[in-house]
């Protein structure tokens, strides 16, 4: 049976796993051999913030649960995630002022060839701009169903338990760090 990078490391107990909607980190120190993940990204944003000694993950809705559909909506609930991904950068400060880093990764839906929630995706784009932290993207094919073959649909995987760090994007290494 095929497994994804996650799925392995949830299944060694190595997993601090970011479920949707929270804003989570992992200082490399404390934590070597734990991978940072997040899945069932569907049409959801993951945004990963990392540097030599610390990573963190946010999984974002396009919109809060039980909320208008608009994208004014969507577009007001990707910029509160963003200050709360930014409280947790200045509560990882220490880690970020470390050298190399930070940079960022942004993964984000496709959905009938265009990126899904684009107003939001630019959102992010000039955030880390402003933040002057430089990013890859990656983009997934949004999907609600399940793909056992692929099990890797869906997941972010942040793993610091080799130099450099990895970030997977459904499997896909998408951006390597060298460690502090």
């Amino acid at each position: 049976m095929l497994r994804s990078r996650l799925q392995q490391a949830r299944d060694e107990g190595k997993l601090k796993n970011v479920p949707m909607g929270e804003v989570d980190g992992l200082l490399f120190e404390h934590d070597i051999q734990r991978r940072l993940g997040t899945e069932n990204l569907n049409s959801c944003t993951a945004i990963v913030v990392l540097c030599g000694a610390a990573a963190i993950l946010a999984h974002i809705a396009p919109r809060p649960a039980n909320a208008d559909p608009s994208a004014a909506v969507g577009d007001a609930h990707m910029i509160s995630k963003l200050v709360e991904l930014k409280a947790k950068i200045i509560e990882y400060e220490s880690a970020f002022r470390q050298k190399p880093g930070p940079a960022g990764v942004i993964a984000y839906a496709i959905f009938e060839g265009t990126p899904a929630l684009q107003s939001q995706l630019d959102i992010v784009k000039q955030q880390f701009t402003d933040w002057k932290i430089p990013f890859t993207y990656r983009s997934y094919a949004a999907s609600n169903q399940y793909d056992s073959s692929n099990p890797a649909r869906g997941t972010v995987l942040v793993d610091p338990s080799s130099n450099p760090i990895r970030v997977y994007v459904e499997d896909n290494l998408v951006h390597q760090l060298a460690k502090s």
